[in-house]
């Protein structure tokens, strides 16, 4: 978080609900430093495996903490693991916000690794997945604020990116990656 605010970038924070237990006290300082907050789902478990019931559950029981915590419900999700086509086709009445370039930040990469990811595939308007809970990730943070401000980007949330580039998110849609109006369900732009 310091990171972030020391570069003035802005993030999109998806929790999930191990994350309200663990960490509330970091969940607030998030979202009172003018970061979206945004669900991941309560127990973090697979669209395939829930039926539609229990996936409107997932999301309401996340929505019950957080407004507790920020006074506000969601009103973006992110599928766990990525895999977005259950949540999608049950219609779970949030915009589903993917990735466009996926840092391996959560297979044990160091900074420099991460910050790689990042130079090789990081385009305009592209969305980059990074978590909150590795180590290695908060030491890549400032490199790749500073990367990204001296080649011209912005970092900031999923909601000032889609609204700069002049895309209004509907609830059942998957975005990726928005550019020049334009948005983009692709997963991931360094798998391609």
């Amino acid at each position: 978080l310091n990171a972030l605010r020391q570069s003035g970038a802005r993030a999109t924070f998806f929790a999930s609900g191990n994350q309200f237990a663990d960490s509330a006290q970091i969940l607030r300082r998030q979202f009172d430093g003018n970061h979206l907050m945004a669900t991941h789902t309560f127990a973090h478990k697979s669209g395939y495996v829930l039926s539609e019931e229990a996936m409107q559950r997932q999301i309401a029981m996340c929505d019950e903490i957080t407004l507790r915590l920020y006074g506000e419900a969601s009103k973006y999700m992110r599928a766990p693991g990525g895999l977005y086509p259950p949540w999608r086709d049950k219609k779970v009445g949030l915009p589903i916000i993917q990735w466009s370039v996926d840092t391996y930040d959560y297979s044990g990469k160091d900074a420099q690794g991460i910050l790689r990811s990042v130079k090789e595939y990081t385009q305009h308007g592209d969305i980059i997945l990074l978590h909150d809970t590795r180590p290695n990730t908060y030491k890549a943070i400032p490199l790749i604020a500073q990367y990204l401000t001296d080649n011209g980007y912005l970092m900031v949330s999923i909601e000032e990116l889609a609204f700069m580039e002049g895309v209004t998110m509907e609830p059942n849609m998957v975005y990726a990656r928005y550019a020049d109006g334009q948005y983009d369900e692709r997963k991931d732009s360094n798998l391609n």
